[in-house]
């Protein structure tokens, strides 16, 4: 942790680096302000108008914690330093359960510096999620624990820690192995729910990469009922996980989305993409410099290893074979957005590949040792018995004995420096010739004052619309994180569980033809069949009070939309190089009426299917503010409701408004089954296709939050009901 500290100073810039490590900056820091502090699932009010938080808990993860302080790049520094240790400690335990002595232990776990940045940039051997991201390496190290834990059943290891009797009754637990069972399946599924806490998406990577370790791990013992008692504690896990609702949780957070739900017609195509398939096809120099000093490390292990640490050499053994299965297959299909790619599944089991190499290089060497040995005791047994006792290596005294245990462990320390501090070392020279790699945010204090004043969000402050960048201008994605991150909302939502009404949104609507780049979620623009009256009020119903261009928008300019110049300086290319780009001007303009929790509709237009709500959506006639599209009529004539005031709190909304009779109240806010109104009085209901409809009778004054989590997970499936009732079909720019 210190060698990292100190690159993380010499070489600045290296963790969250590049566009997508700066949008990582932003998405821990809004997690921090508006997520709920038990929740995995959280309101996103940043990104899009209502989307969600890409699923983590920030609370649950040490690598994350910098983040609460302001001065980012500090934070970025000290959140890499953690993760060093986060996943040397999880590689280091995940030994230790495997029999490995310490020695080789800290090694194997010190090793891990070089997948993190900075040293995972100078070295170009690793794939670059962990310098995006490093605080991901949390969940790597959760599934190895439990894989630790999950080695020592029957062990009796956990015996020490039933000092007293179970009030569940004592006899259940008096045989030493049924409580080595229970200890175990609980270890196991703690480790596991804890990774699930920290990063649900990235521990189903995880869980994939080291399935066949535990698969070796069950079947390492070719006997019935050791096989039995394996499986049977991963079946308790199971069960656990599927009463808990985390199965739900995950087979819902991995449907309800754009890229799977569209992936009939939206998908990656590897023939295009091979790189995907291996790290080895971006840094050629990971074959050489990894893999084959690893397959020798794997090869001795099998040879010179014995018990668990030949396990361990087989279990990374079968993660490899399973990823080169994966990784062809990848490489021969035509169809894999259902899929991780195989480059994540080979990041995540290489913690896993380094340690057992480590331990097949010592068990070799400790093999030799033990030949040298026993070699010496022949050739002195031979010896005169003066010269035995002269020449003798054992230790004649207790004292001895401590001070040869002292010397073994000050060596083992120093010979587990070597590798991090050499690394250190070889990085610094290298990064006195590397390019820089910090690339600051957007130099923009006008630009960023002026939103922050004008639509900034804040916990408890009113809700004041959000700001629309341009297609133009989503090439400036640094100035979109830099807004982000000071909690300035826009209407681009970039998040891999960008939901599938929407984006039929963008292309009935909008007249978007999509691409299989926009699975991750896109900036709303109009198509070329698209109308610029339609766009306009659609945008306001959706709550963007500015649009921001790079240059004047014609469409505006007709209207007379109140207008405002920002300077705007040269983009600054990754790497740091300078821009071709010139300096140039923010050219923002003002809607007039945007959507604010203010639009209050009196007639209402039943239809159910999308299409019919898209055509009925791009009619000029159309009028959000006075007409509400919903899939059942309402049964009560309605009014205007009055002293609407919709401000945001953590992980949701709070509304408070006024009615004569029965109203009906369009929030900015993506609808879901999920969302649910603290008063029992208040009706949600699916309006103008994505918003959230709230329908209700006399004075309100509730909360409106997001119900959906790894323990409640079941609201997602009516989500993915209700949406499938739609009949949503999109157009892409393939067809």
């Amino acid at each position: 942790m210190a060698v990292e500290w100190y690159l993380s100073l010499v070489i600045p810039g290296a963790s969250y680096s590049q566009r997508d490590g700066k949008g990582y900056q932003a998405l821990l820091v809004t997690a921090f302000k508006f997520g709920g502090i038990f929740n995995l699932t959280n309101l996103n009010p940043v990104q899009g108008y209502g989307s969600l938080l890409l699923p983590m808990n920030v609370w649950a993860n040490p690598a994350w914690w910098p983040f609460i302080i302001q001065d980012t790049q500090l934070a970025t520094d000290i959140s890499a330093t953690l993760a060093v240790g986060c996943l040397a400690a999880g590689c280091y335990i995940m030994a230790r359960c495997f029999d490995v002595p310490v020695l080789p232990s800290i090694i194997g776990a010190q090793l891990v510096i070089v997948m993190l940045p900075p040293l995972v940039r100078v070295t170009g051997t690793f794939y670059e999620m962990l310098w995006l991201n490093p605080g991901i390496a949390t969940a790597y190290a959760a599934p190895m624990v439990a894989l630790g834990i999950f080695t020592r059943l029957d062990t009796g290891i956990a015996d020490k820690f039933a000092a007293k009797p179970l009030l569940l009754g004592s006899s259940i637990f008096s045989n030493p192995a049924t409580k080595n069972f229970f200890y175990i399946t609980g270890g196991v599924f703690a480790s596991l729910l804890y990774g699930i806490f920290i990063d649900p998406l990235w521990i189903a990577i995880t869980g994939i990469a080291l399935f066949p370790a535990f698969a070796v791990v069950m079947l390492s013992e070719l006997r019935f009922w050791p096989i039995v008692r394996r499986f049977s504690v991963l079946g308790c896990c199971l069960a656990l996980l599927l009463a808990s609702g985390a199965l739900v949780y995950f087979y819902t957070l991995s449907q309800y989305t754009a890229r799977v739900w569209w992936s009939n017609v939206l998908f990656y195509e590897p023939q295009k993409m091979p790189s995907l398939a291996s790290i080895t096809r971006i840094y050629p120099a990971t074959l050489q410099h990894y893999y084959f000093p690893c397959a020798a490390g794997w090869l001795l292990g099998l040879i010179f290893a014995r018990g668990r640490t030949r396990v361990l050499v087989c279990a990374a053994l079968g993660s490899f074979i399973l990823y080169v299965a994966q990784a062809a297959a990848y490489l021969r299909s035509s169809h894999w957005s259902m899929l991780p790619i195989p480059i994540y599944v080979e990041g995540a089991a290489m913690p896993l590949f380094t340690v057992a190499a480590v331990v097949g290089y010592w068990m070799t060497l400790r093999t030799v040792a033990a030949v040298i040995q026993s070699a010496w005791k022949k050739a002195t047994a031979e010896m005169p018995t003066r010269l035995v006792e002269t020449t003798s290596l054992a230790p004649t005294s207790t004292l001895l004995a401590s001070c040869r245990r002292v010397i073994v462990a000050g060596a083992a320390l120093a010979i587990a420096m070597v590798v991090p501090t050499g690394a250190a070392v070889t990085g610094v020279s290298i990064g006195a010739h590397w390019p820089p790699i910090l690339v600051p945010f957007p130099d923009e204090p006008e630009l960023l004052h002026y939103f922050e004043d004008a639509v900034g969000l804040r916990v408890d402050r009113d809700y004041r619309g959000i700001v629309w960048p341009s297609n133009a201008a989503v090439v400036k994605v640094d100035t979109i994180f830099d807004f982000w991150l000071h909690s300035v909302p826009t209407a681009t939502e970039y998040s891999t569980t960008f939901p599938p009404v929407v984006m039929y949104l963008y292309s009935a609507v909008f007249q978007l033809p999509i691409s299989s780049g926009w699975t991750n979620g896109i900036n709303p623009h109009l198509g070329p069949d698209g109308s610029y009256d339609v766009f306009l009020k659609t945008l306001q119903a959706l709550g963007v009070r500015y649009l921001m261009y790079t240059e004047h928008f014609p469409a505006a300019d007709q209207k007379q939309f109140p207008v405002l110049v920002f300077p705007r300086p040269a983009p600054i290319l990754e790497g740091g190089g300078a821009s071709p780009e010139p300096p140039g001007d923010w050219i923002v303009y003002q809607l007039p009426e945007p959507n604010t929790g203010n639009y209050s509709p009196t007639r209402i237009v039943v239809v159910r299917t999308g299409a019919e709500i898209a055509a009925i959506m791009r009619d000029p006639n159309f009028d959000f503010k006075d007409q509400a599209i919903l899939a059942s009529d309402l049964s009560t004539p309605l009014v205007p409701a009055s002293a609407t005031k919709l401000s945001i709190i953590r992980d949701g909304l709070h509304f408070k408004a006024h009615s004569d009779g029965t109203s009906l109240v369009i929030l900015p806010q993506q609808f879901s089954k999920c969302l649910s109104a603290r008063d029992p009085r208040v009706r949600l209901v699916r309006a103008d296709l994505v918003l959230t409809g709230v329908v209700f009778s006399g004075d309100i004054d509730t909360d409106i939050s997001f119900d959906y989590g790894i323990f409640s997970p079941w609201c997602r499936l009516t989500d993915m009901n209700d949406t499938k009732l739609l009949d949503l079909k999109i157009v892409t720019a393939a067809h």
